[in-house]
């Protein structure tokens, strides 16, 4: 990419950066996924051609899907909706069980989290109690830590309480998990909107 002309971002070495006739052109690199944003589409195709020149890439074509995130475009309003409901129902097939296969629809949690949350206590480390649960309990959290980060913002101070106990969780912290997965399940729909113009409360609140 450098020796194409991109610019690596000092904060992030997988996030590459070009300006080039007026236009910048920025691209993201995650293992083999790659994603790219332009103000030119007509230079995108160019420098996406001499890309494609040393490595092995598949035809450009817009955004809909990559690491368990949908993309949904409104060009109309000049931004895009972002979701995670087929991970969210993954996940949720995965530690709450299929409800097909139960032969009923589950009860959702309302909310993230309770008050409870924050009466968990740490166990001792090496408890048989620990022991049981840890293993599950550490997947789940870095389950819901993946969607609170990317798209998620309304769980993530519960996940930020959740990743205190992943040396010392127990029954209680397990079923505080997954009664965050329940919640997210019950709003899997739910999306993030990047782009477009401020909504009327919102602009409001700006500067100038």
């Amino acid at each position: 990419m450098v020796e194409i002309g991109f610019n690596v971002c000092p904060v992030d070495p997988c996030l590459f950066r070009m300006e080039k006739e007026d236009h910048v052109i920025f691209c993201a690199f995650y293992i083999d996924d790659g994603v790219f944003a332009s103000t030119s589409m007509g230079l995108l195709e160019r420098i996406f051609k001499q890309i494609s020149t040393k490595l092995e890439c598949t035809p450009l074509e817009e955004l809909s899907t990559m690491l368990g995130m949908q993309f949904v475009h409104d060009r109309e309003q000049r931004c895009f909706w972002l979701n995670q409901t087929q991970y969210i129902r993954m996940i949720a097939k995965k530690y709450l069980g299929d409800p097909d296969a139960q032969g009923k629809a589950r009860k959702h949690k309302a909310l993230p989290c309770s008050p409870s949350i924050l009466e968990l206590e740490l166990l001792d480390p090496q408890s048989e109690e620990v022991a049981k649960h840890q293993p599950d309990y550490r997947s789940i959290v870095g389950s819901l830590n993946w969607v609170a980060m990317n798209g998620r913002p309304d769980i993530a101070l519960g996940v930020s309480i959740l990743s205190r106990y992943l040396h010392c969780p127990g029954a209680k912290h397990l079923q505080a998990a997954k009664d965050m997965i329940s919640y997210l399940e019950g709003t899997e729909n739910l999306c993030l909107k990047l782009g477009g113009k401020p909504s009327e409360p919102f602009r409001d609140l700006l500067p100038g």
